[in-house]
């Protein structure tokens, strides 16, 4: 991977079972960091769809197709598609979220609407607030 797009595509690429199960396959053994985080809430409203959701994140929104790190909160009336969400950050109320890479500790804002495209999704860097 060297660049962004990239990392992007080979990401997304592991969504797919073909994707998942040949990095599994060709790798010996993966390790993860174990954080001290409580289990991810499932509330009433979530739906989740082909999706990697971490450890310690609140889901109450839609989340299709998509890569939530740990500490991730997604409220009420959110929809979140083929993106990445990084480390504690929290997507307020009514945000919409399609081809999005976003790195730790981002805030969008209640109604934020991002939508990128596949060849080119919307990035935004750590510990920035995104408005509508």
């Amino acid at each position: 991977m060297d660049s962004i797009d990239s990392y992007y595509a080979h990401s997304m690429h592991l969504l797919q079972p073909h994707g998942w199960h040949e990095f599994m396959i060709n790798h010996e053994s993966v390790y993860t960091r174990q954080e001290e985080e409580l289990e991810t809430a499932y509330h009433d409203q979530a739906l989740i769809r082909n999706s990697f959701i971490a450890h310690g994140c609140s889901i109450e929104g839609y989340v299709e197709n998509s890569i939530l790190f740990p500490g991730v909160k997604v409220n009420r009336g959110v929809s979140i598609k083929n993106s990445i969400v990084m480390h504690q950050c929290a997507i307020e109320a009514n945000a919409y979220l399609d081809h999005v890479i976003l790195d730790k500790q981002v805030v969008v804002e209640q109604g934020a609407v991002l939508r990128g495209e596949f060849a080119h999704p919307i990035v935004a860097e750590k510990m920035v607030d995104i408005s509508q």
